[in-house]
């Protein structure tokens, strides 16, 4: 008899152990779901890639969005793909997600006075460059390549 509840119990944690699991990945595959999805249609313009993959300085790329924000949605899968395409090892990602509320866990929002998402900072050697908000003036990896280019 005891075998057959310790086998019971066993089966039980197993199946809740996984239904934790599911539940855990899923939140997360949901929270940040826009920085690990790239638009692989978006073509971004080739001249802005190339002084992107030029850029010889570390530059820190501080990004707010918001999951439910439609700016966000368009621009940030969009600007995985120019990081990927770009290929430079010395543009690093920093994400900070918002929620309605525009509140973040960390509180970097109100730290880098945001007012709209999604927003990028771009920094390099502790000196702001740049902003892009909500939507770019030209395009994103021109908007960006415009920022970066003349610290190298």
């Amino acid at each position: 008899m005891n075998n057959r509840l310790l086998s019971v119990a066993t089966m039980t944690i197993s199946v809740l152990t996984g239904l934790l699991l599911f539940i855990s990945v899923s939140m997360a595959c949901e929270i940040g779901n826009l920085t690990r999805t790239k638009d692989t249609s978006y073509q971004p313009v080739t001249e802005a890639l190339s002084t992107l993959h030029q850029v010889n300085q570390t530059v820190e790329i501080v990004l707010f969005h918001g999951a439910w924000c439609p700016d966000s949605q368009r621009e940030v899968p969009r600007f995985m793909r120019i990081l990927e395409l770009a290929d430079n090892h010395r543009l690093h990602l920093t994400e900070y997600e918002v929620n309605r509320q525009k509140e973040d866990a960390t509180g970097r929002f109100q730290e880098y006075a945001i007012q709209y998402v999604p927003t990028f900072i771009f920094i390099s050697n502790g000196k702001e460059l740049g902003r892009i908000v909500e939507s770019p003036k030209k395009s994103l990896e021109e908007d960006f390549a415009a920022i970066v280019k003349y610290i190298n």
